[in-house]
Order: structure tokens, then C-alpha cells, then sequence
């Protein structure tokens, strides 16, 4: 009895020993987090995942770093990349925010920019932007035979094959569609600095690119031409990408307004590319009317200007059996 007595008070005297013991292990594990070399590897397993279209794979793996080594910014960006690619939007606005040094408020991720001060990672970043235009029409499928219908997009009964003669600047998961891309990784760069130092723009402008995708889908039209204009601001050398992003973005989130600023914004940037065009007079389709007598589509100038623009840059090139369908409805030549 005394036996069993002596070991119930030395295990009652353990249990508090053993978790100081683990909180002090955890306390050690947080300050020293995983070493470079592992967080590297799990950066570059994230951003193929990602490419793979393995979203759950690099969330997961992802949340583990950040957990370990919260100062870090290329995890944050990996991150919010896979949570935009599974339409977390919510978590990966607070994830990009994080990477800008933006603190989020409870919940949402929506709060006032206040200073952070997480470090760059060591492992370099992809110095492309992905081209969402691209990544968007290669998506859609191959067009069958055009009856010069009206198309669910706008165009002719076919489908849509990607835009010939339009520049790809590198891939893409902040990548569709619907913000997940098909075979490119998204752009990767990150690093809000240390102490209030200034952040590279390589750094700035891909990552609020980023984020100008996530409130595009969340809705916040404002806020998502807000950082898109941080996003140009910080790097103009990408500027037309960007613009040709937010495109595509408003596009696909049903934003017409908001598509044909961008679109036209991108026009001025690179006047040479189809696709700017032809999303151009999709923003414009929506102002269309028909004809009550002859059930013909009555196109606004400007949409009717934007598709021919688009034909002749592009006279044998994609998405023209749709294009010639929509000026067919509205009994207008497309050869012309």
C-alpha cells in the first residue's frame, strides 16, 4: 500500500513537470523554427504542388511552416496561393496581407495596414507574373462548329481555344480559371522587411496583384482596383500583365464596369494584343440590346470597334468563330 501510494505522488508530481517540460520544448520549437534548408525544400514541394493543381497538398504543408517559422514571408505567399486556388478568399486575403506586412483584423482579415516585421525566406522567388488571359482562354474548350448563335460568353455557338499572338509572360496561381490556373505555378515573390525598411518591389507588386484577385472574388470591387494599382505602382515594368490580370479577374467574377476600365487600361499598355480586345467588347456586350421587329442585336459602337480590332490583329487566329457570331447576330458583315 505504501508502494502504491509513494508512486500515486510522484506520478501527481510529474504531470506538471511534464508540461512545463512540453511547453517549454514548444516555446523552443516556435523561437527556433524549421532551418532554412527544410523550409526551402518545402517552398519549392508547395509551389509544384500548386502547379499540380494540388491545392489541399500545399495548404497543408504551408500552414505547417508558417506555424514553425511565422516570420517568414515566401510561406505566407505560398500560402495564400493555395487557399486562392481552393476559393478560400477569406484566408487568403489574411495570408497576402501577412506577406505585405498588413496585420489582419479577427476574422476576416480586413483590417487598417500596421507595421509587421516578418524577414524574407531564403529561398528565391519566380520573377514572372502569370498571365491569367492566357491561362483563362487555354482552359476553355477546343470550338466546335459555329452556327453564329449566341455563346454563354457572348460569341458564337463554338467554344473557345486559346487567343493566338497575345504575349505569355510566365505562370500563374495567382492563376485561373477561377483563380487556379492549368499547368503554371502562380508567382511566388514575397518579403515585407525587417523594421519598417522598404519592401523590393518584386516583392509588392506580384504579391498585391494577388491580392487584388482575392477581393475580386470576394466582391470588393474598389479594393481590388485599389491594389491592382499598388501592384503598377510598385512594379510598372509588369504594369500591362497586371492591368491584363485585372481583366481577366473582373471577367470572370461577372464585373463588366470593372473589365472594361481594366481593359482598357491594358489597351494602352500593349495595343498589340487580341485578347485585350475581345474582352474589350465582352464588357461592352452587356449594353447590348435586340431588336424587338427583327430580333438582331443593336451593339454599342465601342463593342462593335473592339471585336472588328480584334478580328484584324488576329485574322486567323482564336476565339474568331465567336467573335464573327456575335457581329452576325447584330446582321453586321465580319469580314468588314
Amino acid at each position: 500500500m505504501k508502494s502504491l501510494f509513494l508512486w500515486l505522488c510522484i506520478l501527481l508530481l510529474s504531470i506538471p513537470a511534464a508540461s512545463a517540460f512540453a511547453e517549454q520544448n514548444k516555446k523552443e520549437a516556435k523561437a527556433t523554427g524549421w532551418p532554412p534548408n527544410k523550409v526551402n525544400s518545402a517552398l519549392n514541394f508547395a509551389r509544384m504542388a500548386t502547379t499540380e493543381q494540388r491545392y489541399q497538398d500545399s495548404e497543408r504543408l504551408m500552414l505547417q511552416v508558417t506555424q514553425a517559422n511565422p516570420q517568414l514571408v515566401l510561406p505566407w505567399v505560398e500560402l495564400g496561393n493555395a487557399q486562392l486556388g481552393l476559393k478560400k478568399y477569406t484566408e487568403a486575403e489574411n495570408s497576402f496581407k501577412i506577406a505585405l506586412g498588413i496585420t489582419p483584423s479577427p476574422g476576416n482579415g480586413a483590417g487598417e495596414a500596421t507595421s509587421t516585421s516578418p524577414p524574407a525566406a531564403t529561398a528565391s522567388a519566380p520573377d514572372k507574373t502569370p498571365d491569367l488571359v492566357e491561362e483563362y482562354i487555354r482552359s476553355l474548350p477546343q470550338p466546335a462548329s459555329s452556327s453564329g448563335g449566341l455563346h454563354p460568353l457572348g460569341g458564337g455557338s463554338g467554344g473557345q481555344p486559346p487567343v493566338g499572338g497575345a504575349s505569355n509572360s510566365g505562370g500563374g496561381a495567382n492563376s485561373l480559371p477561377a483563380a487556379g490556373g492549368d499547368a503554371k505555378p502562380r508567382n511566388t515573390p514575397a518579403a515585407p522587411t525587417i523594421s519598417g525598411q522598404s519592401r523590393p518591389p518584386q516583392v509588392t507588386g506580384p504579391v498585391y496583384a494577388s491580392l487584388g484577385e482575392v477581393y475580386a472574388h470576394e466582391g470588393k470591387i474598389a479594393e481590388a482596383q485599389a491594389a491592382f494599382d499598388e501592384a503598377v505602382k510598385a512594379l510598372p515594368a509588369q504594369a500591362a500583365q497586371y492591368r491584363a490580370n485585372e481583366t481577366i479577374v473582373f471577367f470572370q467574377t461577372g464585373q463588366g464596369d470593372a473589365e472594361l476600365a481594366a481593359a482598357k487600361q491594358a489597351i494602352a499598355l500593349d495595343p498589340e494584343r487580341p485578347s485585350l480586345y475581345y474582352f474589350e467588347g465582352q464588357a461592352l456586350l452587356s449594353k447590348a440590346t435586340v431588336d424587338p421587329k427583327t430580333q438582331k442585336l443593336n451593339l454599342p459602337p465601342e463593342c462593335v470597334e473592339a471585336f472588328r480590332k480584334f478580328l484584324k490583329i488576329s485574322p486567323n487566329g482564336q476565339l474568331n468563330a465567336q467573335v464573327r457570331g456575335i457581329l452576325t447576330s447584330a446582321g453586321l458583315d465580319p469580314g468588314k
